[in-house]
This record gives structure tokens, C-alpha cells and sequence, in this order.
């Protein structure tokens, strides 16, 4: 569904920051702490959502410690476990599984570079599990607004700013941003004065409608443009790329081999 590339995360250890939560006695840890960590069993099982936290705005401590806590699982280290390892290509889509479609797994495969995978569907998540990605990974998706809240079939989601502060990211190199649909809404709720993002790539398009697709082209544009995007190219023909101060720029759209984040 979505892939985001930030830079350099301090491996699993995070300071932690305590958020006074007495009405809600959330339990705090000492010191620092590590995320979840899926051994070989692939043993996940969604957490327990309490009724208070979909009331919580998208940077109240009390979200960010709980998904920092209960949500996020860390990368696997060694190299990922693919259905096809000889394959070298930079697929369009999102999470998914991990491999098909991903337009991530190159950069991690033969980049260097890390970061996190967001993906709803149960399925395709303990599939992305078993791959062992280096990089986070979250059973959620994206809220539309604000705010947390559960979609259908009892599916949560997270503001996507509430994940970013909960891995202390504020720096992404590059964000893949593919939700069915509601592209639009999600860019909306990003603080773009708050977190510095480098390059997006884009799904704008709405259920073969060339019109539909075309105005939710210019809808995202006009929402990126006031923090200064501009276009760079399209992939494949179905996602918009958008790079920031492009105009400035010598190298558009450059993806060194060096160490950078998805």
C-alpha cells in the first residue's frame, strides 16, 4: 500500500519520552526501549485497540507511544527471503506483499537503503513478514484525517505523521504513496512545514477515468505546490512524481547507492 524512505533511524533503539498519560495509565518503560521484533515464527497478532485512542490527535504522546509500542515491528536483519531473487526491477505499486509490486525492494535490495511498509491487508502482511525486509513494518493504514480511526472490517488506522513521530523521523528521502483512492486526503494531514520530504511518488489514478484522474492529478499537485513540489515525471504511466525545490535542482529524481530510507 504505501512505503515511505527516511534517513538514518538509529537502528531499534529509541529514547523514550514520557507522556504523563495518568488518564489513561498507559505503562511506561524505563529508559530506552525496542521495537517488536517477529522471530521466525512470524507469530503477529493485531493489537488491542482501547476506545480512547481514535479520540487522540494525530501528535499526542499518548498515540505515538502506543503505536511505537504495540504496532510497529522492527526490520529483519540478513538479506530478505524472495519467491524470485534474480529479479532486478523497480515495479510500481505498494507494500503489498513485500515483492510483487513493490517499487521499494530494489532500493533496499541493491541501494542500501532502509525504512518502513505500511500494509492493511492481513494477508499480504504476513506474506511481507515471511519476505524479512529490512525495514519497519506496520498491520495498519492510513487515516484520511487527523485523527485514528477504524475502517472497514475493523481495520485501524494511523495518521500517517503519528507513525513518522513514533520512529522519531522527520527526514524521508522518499515517499511511495499508493492507498486506493484517497491519496489526496492522506496528503492533507501531512505537516509538510513539520517533516522534510525529499521526493513522492504518486497513484492518481480513479478506476479508468482519464477526467476523474486528471483533476485528482491537479488536486494533489495544488496541495503540494504551496510547500514547493513540482512535477518530475510519471512511472509507469500510473504514478505522478513530485519533487521538492526541482526547479533548483541539478539532478532530479537522483537515487545514489549510498545509505538513504524508504
Amino acid at each position: 500500500m504505501i512505503s515511505y524512505l527516511y534517513k538514518d533511524w538509529e537502528e531499534c533503539d529509541i529514547p523514550y519520552e514520557d507522556p504523563e498519560d495518568t488518564q489513561h495509565n498507559l505503562q511506561r518503560p524505563t529508559g530506552h526501549r525496542t521495537y517488536k521484533h517477529v522471530t521466525q515464527s512470524l507469530s503477529w497478532k493485531i493489537p488491542t485497540v482501547p476506545d480512547y485512542i481514535n479520540d487522540l490527535k494525530q501528535d499526542d504522546p499518548i498515540l505515538i507511544e502506543y503505536i511505537r509500542r504495540y504496532w510497529i515491528i522492527s526490520p529483519s536483519p540478513g538479506s530478505p527471503v524472495l519467491s524470485n531473487p534474480d529479479r532486478v526491477d523497480r515495479s510500481q505499486a505498494g507494500a503489498s506483499n513485500g515483492e510483487t509490486f513493490s517499487n521499494t525492494l530494489y532500493f533496499e535490495r541493491f541501494r542500501n537503503w532502509t525504512g518502513l511498509l505500511v500494509e492493511p491487508s492481513p494477508e499480504y502482511f504476513s506474506e511481507m513478514l515471511a519476505k524479512r525486509r529490512n525495514s519497519f513494518m506496520i498491520n495498519a493504514c492510513l487515516s484520511p484525517t487527523d485523527r485514528p480511526m477504524t475502517a472497514h472490517f475493523s481495520v485501524q488506522c494511523f495518521p500517517a505523521y503519528s507513525i513518522l513521530k513514533a520512529l522519531n523521523v522527520s527526514r524521508i528521502d522518499y515517499f511511495s504513496l499508493d492507498v486506493e483512492g484517497i491519496e489526496n486526503l492522506i496528503l492533507k494531514t501531512l505537516p509538510l512545514d513539520k517533516i522534510d520530504i525529499d521526493i513522492f511518488s504518486i497513484d492518481y489514478r480513479v478506476a479508468k477515468d482519464k477526467v476523474e484522474s486528471q483533476n485528482k492529478l491537479e488536486e494533489i499537485s495544488q496541495i503540494l505546490k504551496k510547500y514547493d513540489y513540482h512535477f518530475a515525471g510519471k512511472m509507469m504511466r500510473l504514478d505522478v512524481i513530485l519533487q521538492k525545490g526541482l526547479r533548483r535542482r541539478q539532478d532530479p529524481v537522483c537515487f545514489p547507492q549510498r545509505t538513504k530510507t524508504f
